[in-house]
């Protein structure tokens, strides 16, 4: 179990499991993604080990045993907790970002609970991905004049990882 960020890292959540994360107040900066096929350690994965803080298979810099950097990625900055969320100041408003820019390797849902507004009012409860497969990764993206299969695969297994976006 790594140090890195508030609370236990690296823990395990079995298949169609959950998990509910308590954030502390003005926690900012901080991201939670999914790893699979790790050491009992929740380390050296097949996936979702693309390196960073605590990462073993980075050590020392050598990020070769890394899965590909395409994580599914969740992002937050939490501001005080029963503070109204003003729009002047950004101190005590949740800010959350479900990021497939790079990428995605697992699918998963999000549920939001309490009160949430999102842009022109909206309340959002749920952000569902929880459909996403490696037969909708496009094989033959046409990128410019080109072609390209946006499937990662994991190094030195050649098996699919996740996708890359385009």
């Amino acid at each position: 179990r790594g140090e890195i960020g508030p609370g236990i890292q690296n823990f395990l959540i079995p298949p169609d499991d959950f998990e509910d994360f308590c954030a502390p107040d003005k926690l900012t900066g901080t991201r939670y993604w999914p790893k699979m096929l790790c050491d009992d350690d929740g380390l050296h994965c097949l996936l979702g080990s693309s390196g960073g803080p605590g990462e073993g298979c980075s050590e020392a810099g050598q990020y070769g045993q890394c899965a590909p950097p395409i994580d599914t990625k969740f992002e937050a900055t939490f501001g005080t907790r029963g503070q109204p969320c003003s729009g002047v100041s950004s101190k005590d408003c949740d800010f959350i970002d479900v990021s497939l820019v790079d990428g995605w390797t697992l699918p998963f849902r999000l549920s939001i609970s309490g009160e949430c507004s999102g842009p022109n009012n909206m309340h959002p409860s749920e952000i569902d991905c929880s459909g996403l497969t490696f037969e909708q990764c496009p094989t033959d993206e046409v990128l410019g004049q080109q072609k390209y299969n946006m499937q990662a695969h994991y190094r030195g297994y050649g098996s699919v990882a996740g996708c890359y976006s385009p």
